[in-house]
């Protein structure tokens, strides 16, 4: 490493002569090291301004995005694909844990597609749902009765498992929430929704739990 605080020290010199690589770290559940890998060098580092927004990690390969763009790469660090479809807007797993992304090709349609694991290939669903709005860029598991969520600026859907339904589970405009400071979610069993919310401001997290009422409940 070099000493930045050096007379001589040159940032544009170092950069200019420095390789940047980046590492995929694989652990299991109870958080012990099972590999680490060096990523192929066309997935797109190459420098060290590199910004890692999501990981989505799957059996034996991952979907990341690394600058704002999608790849698939195997825990080994090749690249398998990289995603350049402009009309997949939120990407995730769904209940059983297999990697799906949802598109919208155009106005007020959805689809949701399955993505296959080792090629990256995306499978269309037969269902296509009108949707008035734009999905916002992540896929949450489903639990309960429903196969997966998916949000948009204002509401929360589930699509049910049984069926493949869709239908507003939650409103963050209801609830007070701010869509752009709540992160993770999750159903719980008894029909709550469980949510980290990250006031950036002084960058404290905190958990919130919502628990479904009808409006008599809150009546006065």
């Amino acid at each position: 490493e070099p000493d930045i605080y050096a007379e001589d020290y040159d940032e544009a010199v170092y950069d200019a002569a420095a390789t940047y690589d980046l590492i995929l770290n694989k652990y299991a559940p109870d958080g012990s090291p099972v590999s680490s890998n060096v990523l192929d060098s066309n997935v797109g580092i190459g420098s060290k301004s590199v910004s890692v927004r999501n990981i989505i990690a799957g059996t034996d390969s991952a979907i990341i995005n690394i600058n704002d763009e999608y790849s698939l790469i195997s825990c080994d660090g090749k690249l398998i694909k990289k995603f350049s479809d402009t009309e997949v807007k939120a990407w995730g797993k769904d209940k059983n844990g297999r990697f799906v992304c949802a598109c919208q090709p155009e106005e007020e349609k959805l689809i949701i597609k399955s993505i296959d694991p080792k090629t990256g290939e995306l499978k269309e669903n037969t269902v296509t749902y009108t949707f008035p709005e734009t999905v916002r860029n992540k896929i949450t598991a489903g639990s309960g009765e429903y196969f997966m969520f998916l949000s948009s600026n204002t509401t929360i859907f589930g699509i049910k498992e049984s069926d493949m339904s869709i239908e507003p589970i939650f409103s963050y405009q209801a609830a007070g929430l701010n869509p752009n400071e709540a992160g993770d979610y999750t159903l719980c069993s008894d029909g709550s929704l469980l949510f980290l919310d990250t006031d950036y401001t002084d960058y404290v997290t905190k958990i919130r739990k919502y628990t479904p009422c009808s409006p008599s409940d809150v009546e006065n």
